[in-house]
């Protein structure tokens, strides 16, 4: 009988993990959630960082915002997610749709994505005046990350966390103010040293950052 119980329990964790498996590659649909999970956020939190509540982080802690990322024609083919962390803020984007390879990807000063071009999100978020790239010695901008990595069959999953830019309301490096900051993937790949955007060419995807309460 407990061989039978042991047999069954172990096929039950080879179904869960096929199913994982098959989740993970599958194609996303726009509104699915990307949220980080508890593991990822607190990761880099020090201990002295809660505030003895039953091990719960501060309440600053749980700053959110989120975008839904559009393309030129409008279209949701994306969210991108957003969490205060102890080290800045953590970026978790997945789209779909995008040519395979690397493309810039950065915060813009304005909270527009007007198509098909998005002009209307400004320059990239810049408030200490700085110059372009996170490879230039005299940068990079507050609104920087790494280069997104697209994926053979168009879609990208990935993680930035950056400590130049704040969800705290009231702060010159805020994502949330009065004019607000679209996040922006552009056609081709940033070289992280060119100003004024090394040369990551048109935009191709936009999304307004609101908060999340």
């Amino acid at each position: 009988m407990l061989k039978k119980v042991k047999l069954s329990l172990l096929g039950l964790a080879f179904a869960a993990a096929a199913l994982l498996t098959v989740d993970g590659g599958r194609g996303m649909a726009a509104g699915d959630e990307v949220w980080p999970d508890h593991d990822q956020v607190h990761a880099d939190e020090p201990k002295t960082g809660f505030d003895g509540n039953n091990g719960q982080p501060h309440a600053s802690r749980h700053l959110k915002a989120e975008a839904t990322l559009r393309n030129a024609k409008g279209q949701a083919v994306g969210k991108a997610h957003f969490v205060e962390i102890n080290k800045g803020v953590l970026v978790h984007v997945k789209v779909k749709g995008l040519a395979p390879g690397l493309h810039g990807i950065h915060f813009h000063e304005k909270g527009s994505c007007q198509p098909p071009k998005f002009l209307s999100a400004g320059e990239h978020f810049n408030p200490f005046y700085k110059e372009h790239g996170l490879e230039n010695p005299k940068g990079p901008h507050a609104g920087d990350l790494k280069n997104l990595v697209v994926n053979h069959d168009g879609m990208a999953d990935a993680t930035f966390v950056t400590p130049r830019v704040t969800l705290a309301k009231g702060k010159k490096n805020a994502l949330i103010d009065a004019d607000g900051t679209a996040l922006v993937i552009h056609a081709k790949p940033d070289d992280q040293k060119t100003n004024p955007t090394g040369g990551s060419g048109d935009r191709i995807i936009c999304g307004v950052i609101k908060s999340v309460r």
